[in-house]
């Protein structure tokens, strides 16, 4: 109960196959068991042929891959990119998620927000993200900051890659542009750090005036 299943819904080929698979994320599920409070968790459902879909889809039991956030309260996912993209030129589609709440590598930078990235391909039944890394954790540059709002890939530039993109409302300009928001852009390439500081940041926008929430969106 109250796991507020799909929020975030997104949809992309996960598995290489001819059908697009769904994500659906319920921020507020407590993860294995029920035992790790607000951890949130995202399920991945197959696409499959017409006519084969079951009527009613339980996703305590019938998702091909489950998810779960690493730490209590994480609230994973936040956002999800929509459509999924593909970030490592694999020629799946990965699952790209914000978690505003996210603490980091080590969990040593409170607030500071996520996006954990896996690579699409093979997925498992299960990816327990206290226990499993994600393929790439990009994590915001300070505590509070609460990257992962919401996150976006596109080929910016025309490079052949994907780039990643991230916003935070609530975000300032040291103190001169209180909670004007910022978006922050990586730019794409195939093979990924496992954890991603975003003072490394390509580039990073800001919004016009205090109090804007700019970084709501991004497309």
């Amino acid at each position: 109960a109250f796991d507020y299943c799909g929020v975030p819904v997104s949809t992309g080929n996960l598995n290489g196959d001819t059908r697009d698979d769904m994500v659906i994320g319920a921020y507020e599920a407590d993860g294995p068991g029920n035992n790790r409070n607000g951890c949130g968790e995202a399920y991945v459902v197959n696409g499959r042929n017409k006519g084969a879909y079951p009527f009613f889809i339980n996703l305590a039991f019938d998702s091909n891959c489950t998810v779960f956030g690493g730490t209590a309260m994480d609230g994973l996912p936040s956002s999800v990119c929509k459509p999924l993209q593909d970030i490592n030129n694999d020629r799946y589609d990965d699952l790209i998620m914000g978690v505003t709440a996210g603490d980091g590598p080590d969990d040593d930078r409170p607030g500071c927000g996520e996006i954990d990235v896996i690579y699409g391909g093979n997925l498992p039944a299960q990816v327990d993200l206290a226990t499993t890394d994600p393929d790439v954790m990009v994590f915001g540059n300070s505590s509070g900051l609460g990257i992962g709002f919401c996150v976006d890939a596109f080929d910016f530039n025309a490079d052949g890659m994907n780039e990643l993109a991230t916003g935070s409302p609530s975000a300032s300009k040291d103190l001169q542009r209180p909670n004007c928001g910022l978006v922050w852009m990586l730019d794409g390439r195939k093979n990924w750090p496992k954890n991603v500081n975003l003072n490394t940041a390509e580039m990073v926008i800001y919004g016009g005036e205090t109090n804007d929430s700019f970084g709501y969106c991004i497309s």
